[in-house]
This record gives C-alpha cells, sequence and structure tokens, in this order.
C-alpha cells in the first residue's frame, strides 16, 4: 500500500496535482478543480489539526494511511 511516508509517492502526488488546471473537466462528482483542493486541504487539516491550532509533528502526516488514497481518488475525478 502506497504512504505519504514515502517520499515517491508524494512526489508522485505533487506531479499530478501540479496538472490540474482550474479549467480541467471532471469526470464525475460536482466539485470543480478548486472545490477538490479545498476540501483536500480540509481533510489534511482535519487530520492534523491540534487544539490550539499548533503544527503537529510530521509522523502524524505520513501516517494518515488515507491521505494518499484520498487524494489519488480525486485526482482520477479529474482524470490525473
Amino acid at each position: 500500500m502506497k504512504s505519504l511516508a514515502n517520499p515517491d509517492v508524494v512526489d508522485e502526488l505533487v506531479r499530478r496535482l501540479e496538472m490540474l488546471t482550474p479549467s480541467m473537466p471532471r469526470r464525475w462528482g460536482i466539485m470543480a478543480p478548486n472545490a477538490m483542493l479545498c476540501h483536500l486541504a480540509d481533510a489534511a487539516d482535519s487530520v492534523l489539526a491540534r487544539p490550539g491550532g499548533v503544527a503537529p509533528e510530521a509522523r502524524r502526516w505520513r501516517k494518515w494511511l488515507g491521505g494518499y488514497r484520498h487524494t489519488g481518488h480525486h485526482l482520477r475525478q479529474f482524470g490525473l
């Protein structure tokens, strides 16, 4: 299973995200590209947020195994 703990996996997601354009058509769903990016950011915030707004340790991000799957799902939504 791919994980955000692997730098190559993170690089892959970044490359795919960089190909997203504001006018890219979606294959399914109702979100536009900008809404999808906000959705992914909100999901990451919900996993990473700590009370008081203090940034968590990087370990917590890498442990979020669903991060790759969730991001990949939405990138496929736009053919990426």
